[in-house]
């Protein structure tokens, strides 16, 4: 079930590192193409997008609090690292023994953590509406630890299904499964925070049939789209062996998830709780931002991914500080700022993992871990 390989193991249509049409002559007509028509041409991926989106807000909703607060403080940052503490073991087992995960494996992996992510939601929401004996801290801890370490594993599984894609094939399923996920978690905040859990308990079994119906339709490297020697995939293909190139992007975006941590919890570490007013320009940002980065990636400005992207979230940080220094007694507002960069992190954590994946020779799991 698990064997030793120096290569990956793409599907039958795809193979890795190999150059796609999209890569040699690219035809005036490709060129002129409008942003709806390389969109269109994305269809057969929605289940794919919807999948990693519901994976996504079952895990907000589960361990951030659906985002009614900047964070929820030891229920999500602290969860995160027991959860990954737990996800590392397999890491190593893959990084000593460079093994490949079967596909067989690979499904039930998918499943169990379908499940464990649906049952530490219910669990969470019996125990918000059951007796308040049972809502003790350390009950909702564990309950937040299995969704975080149940949505981390889904969105691997989901983030895997899209590998060997090129740039703008791993922009529109990043950012349009970061979307979704916005709007499916902004409309729990309008149920009771018991009826929530249960809520997003559904959204995560609804992965079951995205599975089933993603598996009819061609996969992300089918997608063939307009590629440039200067987006982020080519860069790291032709510089996958180099360490320093790891270690700058490592640093760049633990650096940033750091100041986007500390923000957070400005300025002496307590969650900011969002009015309604707030968390809807929360919402709208967000929608906007991807929508606007999807676009631009669409029309080949290509930069957008590379020095674009860490542009902009450092001005979403600056301008958060500058939001809290201006309304010390309206908090929310800077954490309007702040909840975007964190998102922003995300869907470009999401894109960096797929370029990893793509023209690394690990098994995909590696870098889903790492990432």
């Amino acid at each position: 079930m698990i064997g030793k390989t120096n290569q990956s193991s793409p599907s039958p249509s795809c193979t890795p590192n190999q150059k796609t049409p999209s890569e040699k002559a690219t035809p005036a007509s490709e060129q002129s193409e409008n942003v709806g028509a390389i969109i269109a041409r994305h269809k057969p991926l929605a289940w794919s997008i919807l999948g990693l989106a519901l994976c996504r807000a079952g895990l907000i909703v589960g361990s951030y609090g659906s985002y009614r607060h900047s964070d929820e403080g030891i229920y999500s940052d602290g969860v995160m690292l027991v959860a990954l503490a737990v996800l590392a073991v397999l890491w190593l087992l893959i990084a000593i023994t460079k093994c490949h995960l079967s596909r067989q494996v690979v499904r039930r992996i998918a499943f169990a953590s379908i499940i464990l992510e649906a049952f530490s939601l219910t669990m969470a929401g019996a125990l918000v509406i059951g007796p308040p004996e049972m809502n003790v801290a350390g009950n909702h801890f564990l309950a937040s630890t299995f969704c975080t370490l149940g949505g981390l594993a889904c969105m691997s599984y989901w983030l895997r299904r899209a590998r060997d894609c090129t740039a703008i094939t791993a922009v529109i399923y990043s950012f349009g499964a970061l979307f979704v996920s916005e709007l499916l978690i902004f409309t729990s905040i309008f149920m009771e925070n018991g009826i929530s859990y249960f809520y997003a308990a559904v959204l995560v079994l609804l992965q079951f049939p995205c599975i089933l119906l993603a598996r009819t339709k061609p996969l992300a490297c089918d997608i063939k789209t307009l590629s440039n020697k200067g987006d982020f995939f080519n860069f790291t293909k032709n510089t996958m062996t180099s360490k320093v190139f790891l270690a700058t992007i490592c640093v760049s975006i633990g650096v940033l998830s750091c100041a986007d941590g500390f923000l957070r919890g400005y300025p002496d570490g307590s969650s900011i709780a969002f009015q309604p007013t707030t968390r809807l320009a929360d919402l709208m940002l967000i929608l906007a931002l991807c929508t606007t980065i999807i676009v631009l990636t669409c029309k080949h400005h290509h930069r957008v991914m590379t020095v674009g992207i860490f542009v902009l979230m450092e001005a979403l940080a600056c301008i958060a500080l500058l939001c809290y220094s201006a309304w010390p007694d309206a908090l929310d507002i800077g954490a309007i700022f702040t909840t975007n960069l964190n998102a922003l992190l995300v869907g470009f954590s999401w894109y960096i993992i797929l370029a990893f994946m793509s023209y690394g020779w690990r098994c995909p799991y590696y870098y889903a871990i790492a990432g």
